[in-house]
């Protein structure tokens, strides 16, 4: 749990507004706007403190042969 807080934190900042805003336009929702907000924040680089464990999704450019 204490290397997803970060990230769950990350998540909140994209909650709230969408929530409010969800109650601001009933017709549009909570819902679209959290998807729409995720979208927009898909485009800025996210610190490597979100992200647990992307150390070891890193690949080094070698391939080895399949036998």
């Amino acid at each position: 749990m204490h290397n997803n807080i970060r990230g769950i934190l990350y998540t909140f900042i994209f909650a709230i507004p969408a929530y409010f805003l969800g109650n601001l336009f009933p017709i549009i929702g909570g819902p679209v706007f959290a998807i729409l907000l995720g979208i927009l924040a898909a485009g800025f680089k996210r610190p490597a403190t979100f992200e647990p464990g992307h150390h070891l999704l890193r690949w080094n450019g070698v391939k080895k042969p399949i036998n």
